[in-house]
């Protein structure tokens, strides 16, 4: 120890360590990326009008997982999420007796607003 260290000791990584403590770095930034712990949608569910539609069962589905599920308010609005889902391969259905069912991909964001207008089912 030097005089004027005040007993601090720096650890001497070198090029190489400096390198690898970099690499680490910038693996553990990307994989934080590519999965964020916690993917939530939300949005308002219309009919063609604009009318806001309640009651439409809003699931969000992942593979492997058990899809979590909610239903839209009297305005139309929804909100669901799960933890530990990939937004990359995640979909988010819209169901309602009397309308078309859509699916969407929720995509690369992770905390999306996704907009719907479902279309009633043909009368036979």
């Amino acid at each position: 120890m030097r005089k004027g260290d005040c007993g601090m000791v720096s650890p001497n990584l070198g090029r190489l360590g400096l390198t690898k403590l970099l690499m680490c770095a910038v693996t553990f930034a990307a994989a934080s990326a590519a999965c964020d712990p916690y993917v939530t949608v939300t949005g308002v569910v219309q009919d063609e009008s604009g009318a806001p539609i309640q009651g439409v069962i809003v699931e969000l589905e992942t593979a492997g997982r058990t899809p979590h599920r909610t239903e839209t308010t009297s305005n139309g609005s929804f909100h669901v999420g799960m933890v530990g889902a990939d937004p990359r391969s995640t979909s988010v259905s819209f169901r309602k007796e009397g309308f078309q069912d859509v699916r969407r991909n929720v995509g690369k964001k992770p905390r999306p607003n996704i907009n719907v207008i479902l279309v009633p089912l043909p009368v036979q």
